[in-house]
């Protein structure tokens, strides 16, 4: 299989949830692979901001830093990108105005009712963006636990259960 080169301009989105580490580690071997700068994509939601913890410019910041330090040993180009709104909107519009050739983007896997309630991002982009989308779904997911406990997990718990509970997605040579 022969992955289209003129895939320049990766948009990688995150949420900085440890359920987008697949997306972002797909997104960077294909940059790697491809040659292509990689614009990280981080949408605040604006009607959710009251129920965050920290501020959510440094959140914002600690996301797409943690994007940054699992490629920076590849020497990519990395442009962080910090909007504010409805993130699938926002993905679709900031992809299309300035022309990103690819979306990439991690969903969580629901499916049926729980899906319908909770609403998909990854989802809503799909259907609706014009540019294409490359759509991961995680390995593993952390039940049970608050919202906010289960994003940015430290190092040691990301790279633990990175090893132990799913494969690594692979491109063809």
């Amino acid at each position: 299989m022969e992955i289209n080169k003129s895939f320049s301009k990766l948009a990688l989105c995150t949420d900085g949830s440890i359920n987008s580490m697949d997306a972002i580690e797909a997104g960077i071997d294909l940059a790697k692979r491809l040659g292509a700068s990689i614009y990280i994509l981080y949408v605040e939601n604006e009607k959710l901001a009251d129920k965050k913890i920290e501020s959510d410019e440094s959140y914002a910041k600690e996301a797409i830093n943690q994007v940054i330090k699992s490629g920076q040993e590849y020497n990519l180009d990395f442009n962080p990108i910090i909007l504010k709104g409805d993130p699938a909107e926002k993905i679709i519009d900031y992809s299309k105005n300035n022309d990103i050739s690819l979306i990439i983007i991690g969903t969580k896997g629901h499916s049926g009712i729980k899906k319908f309630m909770l609403g998909s991002v990854a989802e809503k982009v799909v259907r609706h963006s014009s540019i294409p989308v490359m759509v991961v779904q995680s390995k593993f997911t952390q039940n049970g636990i608050d919202d906010k406990s289960k994003t940015l997990p430290d190092e040691t718990l990301r790279d633990e259960k990175l090893r132990e509970k799913r494969e690594h997605v692979k491109f063809p040579e």
